[in-house]
């Protein structure tokens, strides 16, 4: 029996493996853990879209956007590659976990709520961050005014990499 667990925990990690080397990422670096990182949003080309600045109240919602200045969040390591993100700064306390809404719109919810995701370093020292194989990116409303931080349909295929520092 420990032999089937054992060949099945490897057939796991080499199918990680595989999908990292897929695309372009490096398995074994890790994104910072244990305090406040600045977490800042990238164009596929390396240009500046935004930083996660916090949340926008939206009647009892708090959506994550993007500005100049960030708040910062707290990635929370669940094993191999998965991390929980935990806003540093939110306005209700106890809602300060990234959970999606069903057209994808990151908010605020409690962490028994959390939504999981695997985050990916590059090559290049950015990370990709997934959900279900869907990738967290940026939408911008209002004529570029302001940037939801989004998963799926919600993202426009506004393809996002992302730095945490």
């Amino acid at each position: 029996m420990k032999v089937k667990k054992r060949i099945g925990v490897l057939a796991l990690l080499c199918s990680l493996l595989a999908v990292a080397l897929y695309f372009g990422e490096n398995a074994e670096a890790s994104p910072p853990t244990g305090s406040k990182v600045k977490m800042s949003a990238y164009t596929m080309d390396g240009y500046f879209k935004g930083n996660f600045r916090g949340t926008l109240e939206t009647g009892n919602w708090e959506y994550a956007v993007l500005g100049t200045s960030s708040d910062g969040v707290y990635l929370e390591h669940k094993g191999l590659n998965i991390y929980t993100i935990r806003s540093a700064n939110p306005y209700t306390k106890g809602y300060d976990y990234w959970n999606f809404s069903s057209r994808g719109y990151i908010y605020l919810d409690k962490k028994s709520n959390a939504t999981p995701f695997v985050i990916n370093k590059r090559s290049d020292g950015y990370f990709y961050i997934f959900h279900n194989g869907v990738p967290l990116n940026t939408f911008f409303w209002g004529g570029g005014i302001l940037s939801y931080i989004t998963l799926g349909e919600a993202s426009g295929y506004d393809q996002t990499k992302w730095k945490f520092q």
